[in-house]
């Protein structure tokens, strides 16, 4: 097959990824026309999917796929070099270039054994190499990051949040993660960039990304959206996020609770929580821990220039809202709440409803006892408190377990 030139681009985290990611797969058939192709099954529009498969120990990944040890990950990716392969030989066939995309190569794919797999699966299937990647202070990460893992299952004040980042960290040191690319992809072209609108290419990142392929793609042909992705979290809706997942956690029992989700959703939508801007206390002390690392990387890369600068001075937190303000917050607030409650909670009558339901099912079957309690613990959830719900779910969960160890033993 005739080979494509492989444009990698590996973040770095909080750089435009996801403005850079919307705006590729939304412009999937003009990049296609002119000789570019984007996959179908990397993972759309992150192509993190790639970085799981190469990654060898568990990460957030595995947790959404429900992945449990490496036999479920090996179940789960049973098939997907082999349709890769397919992939990448039937595009080549009328495409000279492929863009494969994902933060997560930056944040993720960190160990050196890992990388060179991926580096040989590179050089395997590719015939030229570009690697993108953006940098952004290390100070403005952590805020910007901050913002993102509240929207995840962080619960921690900013102050408290990776406060104690070492040189070592190979998430913020560049240096370590140029070298650590360079050395595994000697073949390959090392675009390191500034994540600087002043610099970038017609002061858009999706251009200056453009700049990056060796084959010369017209921008008129492509459309370009001025809508904002992934926005920072304001003070207010910094709070409330990191109250809920306080209260709900976002993962449960290995798995995912959607209801997180669900109220993050709500907090959204209220225009009052969009006041404040997260502070960072840490900013100059950040800048002291990694001043030696990012010498070293403005002089290998950037020709001795300082591309970062240093920490500005931020506004103060403490600013005021009138009372009439906070009265207006509040109720938004409330009736959100209560419209969401209201639509969800049961009443009294159907919590009384639901046990006596339970309760008159009887018999003594497996599986009429699983859907008895599964009835009960509806009903429990509701009025945790409730003697008799407390009474026979505990009554009946004891006689399921004696009968399945009874049932295991007869076996």
């Amino acid at each position: 097959m005739n080979k494509m030139t492989l444009i990698l681009h590996i973040g770095t985290e909080k750089t435009g990824t996801t403005l850079i990611q919307k705006w590729l797969y939304a412009n999937r058939s003009r990049l296609s026309a002119q000789g570019v192709f984007l996959s179908d099954m990397l993972g759309w529009e992150n192509n993190r999917r790639l970085v799981a498969y190469f990654r060898t120990e568990p990460d957030e990944f595995w947790t959404f796929n429900g992945l449990r040890d490496s036999d479920d990950k090996n179940r789960y990716f049973a098939d997907f070099l082999t349709a890769l392969e397919a992939e990448i030989e039937s595009a080549s066939d009328n495409h000279h270039s492929m863009v494969i995309t994902s933060e997560h190569f930056h944040s993720r794919l960190t160990d050196e054994d890992d990388l060179t797999r991926f580096s040989a699966f590179c050089r395997k299937y590719f015939k030229d190499h570009v690697v993108v990647c953006y940098l952004r202070p290390q100070w403005d990460v952590r805020k910007s990051l901050y913002s993102t893992d509240l929207k995840n299952n962080e619960s921690r004040a900013f102050d408290d949040y990776r406060n104690d980042a070492s040189d070592r960290d190979r998430y913020f040191n560049y240096m370590d993660l140029y070298r650590r690319w360079k050395r595994n992809f000697p073949y390959a072209e090392m675009e390191f960039r500034s994540y600087d609108r002043d610099a970038f290419t017609g002061g858009d990142i999706r251009r200056d990304f453009l700049s990056t392929f060796p084959s010369e793609i017209d921008p008129t042909e492509l459309e370009f959206s001025d809508r904002r992705e992934n926005e920072s979290l304001t003070l207010l809706e910094a709070a409330a996020y990191m109250a809920i997942n306080r209260a709900v956690p976002l993962f449960e029992n290995e798995g995912v609770n959607r209801r997180n989700y669900d109220y993050k959703k709500l907090i959204s939508g209220i225009s009052q929580l969009k006041l404040g801007k997260i502070t960072d206390s840490h900013s100059h002390d950040i800048y002291e821990v990694f001043k030696k690392s990012n010498g070293q990387l403005f002089s290998e890369v950037f020709a001795g220039v300082d591309i970062f600068g240093y920490p500005r001075e931020e506004e103060d937190a403490t600013a005021r809202m009138s009372l009439k303000d906070v009265a207006i917050l509040v109720e938004n607030l409330v009736e959100c709440l209560v419209r969401y409650f209201d639509r969800r909670v049961l009443s009294e009558q159907a919590i009384d409803l639901i046990r006596d339901a339970a309760l008159a099912l009887g018999g003594e079957a497996a599986m009429q006892r699983k859907e008895m309690i599964a009835l009960l613990e509806i009903a429990a959830r509701a009025r945790p408190e409730g003697p008799v719900i407390k009474s026979k779910l505990n009554e009946w969960r004891r006689s399921m377990s004696s009968s399945e160890v009874s049932g295991e033993l007869g076996d």
